[in-house]
Parts: C-alpha cells; sequence; structure tokens
C-alpha cells in the first residue's frame, strides 16, 4: 500500500517515536512509505536521515500526491503557537482537501492539557471530526476520545475509533556487559507529571544509603519545573515550596559541569566519580546520546501510572527504550498490575506484575526498603541481573511485536 505521514513539525516526544517505528515497521512489511511535514521548526531529539521525509507547501501539487494514496496516517496536529494562518491552512488541507482514506491518531489522555496544546477549536467540531476516517487512540473511555464521541454522536464515533499499540523493534545493539553496568538509577525524559519523576527524588534517601548514585536527563530547569518537589526549590512538610534552592538537586550546567570535571559541551557523561548526596540533572540530549547514557545504568525510572480506562493497555513508550538499553526497568506497582500482555494480538491473563517484567515500586513508597534491597541483590549479583533483564526484553518484545501491531492496524483502517 501507499502510505503516507503527515505531521505538522517534531517536537521531541513519545509521539515522535511512535511514528518513526511506525514508520520504519510499515516500511519493513513491504510498504511504500513517506513522511510529510510542513511547520519550519528545526528537528532535534531524532535522527530523521533514514526516513523518506519530505518539507511541504499548502498546495495542490502537496493534495494531488496525498490523494494518490491508500492512506493518509495523521500523526501531528498544529500547535497553538503557529500562526494562525498555518493552523487553518493544515485543516483546511485535512478537511477538504485530502479526500483518500484519513487516520488521526491522538496520543494525548487529558483532554484540557491537549487542548491547551493544540489547536482544537476546530478540530473538535463535529464537521471537522466526522470528515477523518478512522481515529486511532488508547482507549474510548479516555477524556479526549469522551468528548470525541460526545460531539460526532457515539454512532459516528465508535466506527471510527481503532485501538492504538506500540510497536516497537527490540534488539540488543545497546547492552553492555552487567559487569560494565554502573551503580546508578537514571530517570530519561521530559519533566511531566503522567512520568512522576517526583518519586524518584523522594526515593533518594534511601538509595543514597545504599551507595546508588541518581541521575535525570531532559530536565530543564524553567518555570515549569517549579512544581516539582524538591527539584528546584525544597519543599515543606505540607507540600509548600520554599524559597529554599533544593538541597536533593545540582543542575549540571555550566559552572557546575567544570566542578564535577565534565566538557560543558558533554550532556551524556557515562562517570561523574563522585559519592555526593546529589541527585545530578542533566538538560536536553540527542536521543541516540540519552540511550547511551541509559545503556551504562543499572536502572531506568519511569513511574507512569495512568489507569487503563485512560491509557488501556498501552505501556508508556519510554520504557521500551529503558529494556532496549538492557537496564532493568523500575516501574508503578499499580500501573504493571493493570497493563495485559497480548499474543498475536490478543490480550491474555499476564500482566506485566506477574511475569515480573520490572521492579516495581508503590505510589506511598511502602515498599522502597524491599525495592532498593532487590537493586542490590540484582547488582552485585551480574548472573542474576542478566536473567532479569533478559525476561524483561522477552516480555515487551512479546507486547510490542511489529508483526502483529501493523497487520492489526492495516486491518482495522481498511474495514
Amino acid at each position: 500500500m501507499k502510505i503516507i505521514q503527515v505531521l505538522s513539525n517534531f517536537s521531541g516526544t513519545g509521539q515522535d517515536a511512535y511514528l518513526i517505528s511506525l514508520y520504519h515497521e510499515l516500511v519493513r512489511q513491504g510498504h511504500d512509505v513517506k513522511m510529510f511535514y510542513f511547520s519550519g521548526k528545526d528537528i532535534f531529539s531524532f535522527d530523521v536521515s533514514t526516513i523518506n521525509l519530505f518539507h511541504k507547501d499548502f498546495c495542490q501539487e502537496t493534495y494531488d500526491e496525498m490523494n494518490d494514496a491508500d492512506i493518509v496516517l495523521i500523526n501531528g496536529l498544529p500547535h497553538k503557537k503557529e500562526d494562525k494562518s498555518y493552523r487553518d491552512a493544515y485543516l483546511d488541507m485535512l478537511q477538504y482537501h485530502v479526500t483518500t482514506r484519513k487516520v488521526l491518531f491522538i496520543h494525548s489522555h487529558i483532554y484540557n492539557s491537549w487542548s491547551r496544546a493544540n489547536y482544537t477549536e476546530r478540530l473538535v467540531t463535529k464537521d471537522f471530526l466526522c470528515s477523518i476516517d478512522k481515529i486511532c487512540s488508547f482507549a474510548p473511555e479516555s477524556l479526549v476520545m469522551k468528548k470525541f464521541a460526545i460531539t460526532m454522536g457515539k454512532d459516528e464515533f465508535d466506527k471510527r475509533f481503532i485501538h492504538l499499540f506500540h510497536p516497537y523493534v527490540f534488539n540488543k545493539n545497546l547492552w553492555v556487559d552487567a559487569n560494565n553496568k554502573q551503580k546508578k538509577i537514571s530517570y530519561l525524559g521530559r519533566l511531566v507529571k503522567l512520568k512522576d519523576p517526583e518519586r524518584l527524588i523522594d526515593m533518594r534517601n534511601e538509595l543514597w544509603d545504599n551507595g546508588w548514585q541518581v541521575e535525570m536527563r531532559g530536565v530543564v530547569r524553567s518555570i515549569g519545573a517549579l512544581g516539582f518537589r524538591n527539584l528546584c526549590f525544597n519543599f515543606d512538610e505540607n507540600g509548600k515550596m520554599t524559597k529554599e534552592p533544593s538541597d536533593a538537586t545540582v543542575f549540571m550546567t555550566g559552572i557546575k559541569k567544570a566542578e564535577y570535571g565534565l566538557d560543558k559541551k558533554d550532556e551524556v557523561c557515562t562517570d561523574l566519580n563522585s559519592t555526593d548526596r546529589k541527585i545530578f540533572v542533566f538538560g536536553r540530549y540527542q536521543l541516540a546520546d540519552g540511550l547511551k547514557a541509559m545503556s551504562m545504568q543499572s536502572f531506568g525510572v519511569d513511574f507512569y501510572n495512568l489507569k487503563s480506562h485512560a491509557y488501556g493497555d498501552a505501556v508508556e513508550y519510554a520504557i521500551y527504550d529503558i529494556v532496549n538499553c538492557g537496564t532493568i526497568p523500575v516501574l508503578d506497582k499499580e500501573m504493571a498490575k493493570h497493563v495485559h500482555l497480548y499474543k498475536d494480538g490478543k490480550s491474555t491473563n499476564r500482566t506485566l506484575y506477574s511475569e515480573n517484567a520490572g521492579i516495581f515500586v508503590a505510589s506511598d513508597l511502602s515498599n522502597v526498603n524491599e525495592v532498593v534491597q532487590q537493586m542490590n541483590e540484582l547488582f552485585n549479583d551480574k548472573s542474576k541481573y542478566d536473567t532479569f533483564r533478559e525476561n524483561c526484553f522477552n516480555v515487551y518484545k512479546e507486547l510490542a511485536n511489529p508483526n502483529w501491531i501493523i497487520k492489526r492496524l492495516i486491518s482495522d483502517i481498511m474495514k
């Protein structure tokens, strides 16, 4: 099939990671795929050198090329920061000029945050939504999908909705010998509440007491970081931010890098050679560099904890990256209990929790001591560490198997 993936721009999020994985898997399974983007913003986080990628203008030639495809996959919408003329042109293209089969992918689960991030006044009108043939998202019960169903009418929504699954290609190219793993635990990703990076900060004393070095990467000290406990400022026992700079973290920028013997341009840093009781916080990174750093860690944190009614049985995308690096994931306990595994596209009774596909931390940290002791045991016994990460690898590889995911996606689109 001829397939065109359409996006406004690359934002550096898991949504982009998804569409890149989707592109490569569609190609691998024999489809003729192109990717069109329209914004002039720079592409930062992802390597797109292996993608058949084209920057396009809003014109009849572009529309004709899209209509010549069997399917157009709409993977990204214009951001509110784009000019209104650009947003209108983008939506005009999708609603009026593209007449082939169209699929809208929605990765967000919370309507308010999604509506603030995107130009939704028009997107959530019945005319626009009903001009789309299929809508692909994680769960029909999410707040965004409920809003769509109310706007379109339940019958119109039900015949369009497709469950979204993450295809992910697993390999061991990034794995390092367990004997070379460092006694580090790291959070890798954007600073967002759904990943709950605060939980790692709250675990710091138990980790430090057992000799663990703690890192966070991809975290920018900005106004958006102020609401996270003890990241930029200390919080008191009532959960209120004080005016005291955090004594838990050190942001590795500028002069601070020099203090720790780092090159000012180095955002990866495999070893700080420090036993300071600090969480070392690094800024933005190229994905390849971040994954290389993660491959050297013993454990990677992602406390994504959305309920199944909002996110279905999906795993937050960055968790796959941790596992693919040969690193053991440290995850939310309740999330692991409700994410069921799939076999050939069918849900099973098995879960991440039942299959020991990670180390699981309760949201109230009631089991934090047991968690740290399990980390110690695995780090000190390299054979056990290898067995554990191999099990994780196999479980997630099955869950995100592109062979069934792509076939199911194409079948659902063409119904």
